[in-house]
């Protein structure tokens, strides 16, 4: 068995970098609770096997094990939220005029400001509908997660500055909402296969 135990200071980071994916895990972690992201007693899936046997077998890897644990544990928070956003999103419903309207509406928001994006709650709030309807809508109309939106949006900004600027890449993780430089890195990768310095190069 695997037992991952996350700090205060990891979790706060991560939320800077992710909080539409967060948010709602941090809220209850400011609030003193103590709880699991995912249920106990269950078989975890391949893609969990495989980094979870990864971490325990890291210390093979000498003064890189450290580097290499930590984005083995991000890449594990990754998978599991992941599974989490497609149960509580992945649910179709029937969209009125409104509904689309409230919905684009909404996308707005959050594309004018993704670098301190509203939570969800608030989001929901500020067009006039609730946060099943929205996270639901979202997948209904385009085709994607709140987060997932605001994450495609994020690359594609850091794409143009990579082909456009000379800026460095920890600039332009800022720039795109990224405090920590490798936080940046890894999302890159996930999204394109490849790191933002390796496709600057290519």
């Amino acid at each position: 068995m695997v037992e991952v135990m996350i700090s205060p200071n990891y979790i706060a980071a991560i939320n800077s970098d992710y909080p539409q994916l967060m948010e709602t895990y941090y809220r209850r972690f400011l609030a003193g609770e103590t709880f699991n992201i995912a249920p106990q007693n269950r078989f975890a899936s391949p893609k969990l096997y495989c980094i979870g046997n990864d971490l325990l077998t890291c210390n093979a890897m000498g003064n890189a094990a450290t580097i290499y644990r930590d984005a083995k544990i991000l890449e594990l928070l990754s998978v599991v939220f992941a599974q989490l956003s497609d149960k509580s999103e992945n649910k179709t419903i029937c969209l009125r005029p409104c509904d689309k309207d409230r919905l684009v509406q909404a996308k707005d928001i959050l594309l004018e400001n993704f670098l301190a994006p509203p939570s969800l709650r608030k989001l929901a709030l500020e067009v006039g509908t609730n946060e099943f309807k929205l996270k639901a809508g979202f997948k209904e109309l385009f085709g994607n997660t709140v987060f997932g939106v605001l994450f495609d949006y994020r690359m594609n900004q850091a794409v143009s500055y990579l082909h456009d600027t000379q800026k460095s890449i920890q600039e332009i993780a800022n720039l795109v909402g990224y405090e920590h430089y490798a936080h940046f890195s890894m999302a890159f990768k996930r999204k394109y296969g490849i790191t933002p310095a390796a496709y600057r190069q290519n």
